[in-house]
């Protein structure tokens, strides 16, 4: 049978995940963020499995796990953020290549599209 102090180092081990994968997503290390998260979920997996012999130290130690990863859950998100705001950005310089957005003299929005070019070049 699996007792307290496996439980701790458990808990311990899931902590130490939890800031590996805090430190991969401020560095925008994306390959260690996704090997550290594989690693965490098996670890909460076995914590899940093993018996509580002290519940109040159980208590404290899966509220520190709580906080962490509600942290890490924040910055998962901003990154999330992050890459859709990169995405748009990308997507509008794209189409600032294709097309020309002006305004008219009432203040409507005009798209002008590029008209071909009719000299020839000489290299």
């Amino acid at each position: 049978m699996i007792r307290g102090p496996s439980h701790q180092k458990q808990m311990a081990r899931i902590l130490s995940l939890l800031r590996q994968e805090r430190k991969a997503l401020i560095s925008a290390d994306f390959k260690a963020f996704t090997k550290t998260s594989e690693a965490l979920a098996s670890a909460v997996e076995r914590l899940g499995r093993m018996p509580v012999e002290d519940p109040e130290e159980a208590r404290e130690g899966m509220e520190q796990i709580r906080s962490a990863a509600r942290r890490n859950q924040a910055l998962i998100e901003a990154s999330r953020r992050g890459l859709d705001a990169a995405r748009r950005l990308d997507a509008e310089v794209r189409n600032a290549r294709t097309r020309l957005s002006t305004y008219s003299g009432t203040g409507q929005a005009q798209n002008i599209a590029p008209q071909p070019s009719t000299t020839d070049r000489r290299t």
